[in-house]
């Protein structure tokens, strides 16, 4: 069981994602609660709010880390949407290559044949 929340941990993240209405709760505040299986709910509900916002900071934080990018034409008559995803990943380098490893190929047999079908309804 969860003797109290501990926010040394992050205070970041407790501080953008965390729930105030069981910021103060910790076992001896509920030891007030007769009812065993309430005051076990609540308890759980406690390290859920807590665990959930630490985990949203810690995903918010892997996934913003880098700074975004974006293409910007040599002059006003090259077209951006003409740039494929081969074309980028040669020019971007192998670090940046190497970071995209998910690609799907529908016309390999190795994982069976892939079919649509679709209509303009």
């Amino acid at each position: 069981m969860i003797d109290a929340i501990d926010l040394s941990e992050n205070k970041a993240g407790w501080k953008k994602y965390g729930r105030p209405e069981v910021e103060g709760y910790s076992k001896k505040k509920l030891k007030g609660v007769v009812d065993r299986p309430l005051r076990s709910t609540l308890l759980k509900n406690v390290k859920y709010a807590r665990d959930a916002a630490f985990e949203s900071n810690a995903v918010s934080t892997a996934l913003h880390s880098e700074e975004a990018g974006f293409l910007q034409p040599e002059n006003e008559l090259e077209k951006t949407h003409q740039a494929s995803q081969s074309f980028l990943q040669s020019v971007a380098g192998s670090q940046a290559a190497s970071r995209a490893a998910f690609s799907l190929d529908l016309h390999a047999t190795q994982l069976g044949p892939y079919q649509a079908r679709y209509s303009n309804n």
